[in-house]
């Protein structure tokens, strides 16, 4: 049945030769369709095993930044 969503059955994980690389096949296929179809900028958000993440977020710009300190120190957020 197509739900027009990602599903991966438990059994289907279950019964796999590899689980583990099942779930993971699953997972990184199910991330690429999603970073896909919304446009995300895959270079900004993805990193290496081993790497640190980037502090302060990814791809957020100055502005950005400091409109959310305004709005935290007013007691918005």
């Amino acid at each position: 049945m197509d739900l027009g969503e990602f599903v991966l059955p438990y059994d289907a994980v279950r019964m796999a030769r590899s689980p583990r690389e099942a779930l993971l096949a699953f997972l990184e296929s199910t991330y690429v369709a999603a970073a896909e179809l919304g446009g995300w900028d895959r270079g900004q958000l993805e990193w290496r095993p081993g790497e640190r993440p980037p502090v302060g977020g990814v791809g957020r710009d100055e502005d950005d930044a400091a409109a959310e300190e305004r709005t935290i120190e007013a007691g918005d957020g």
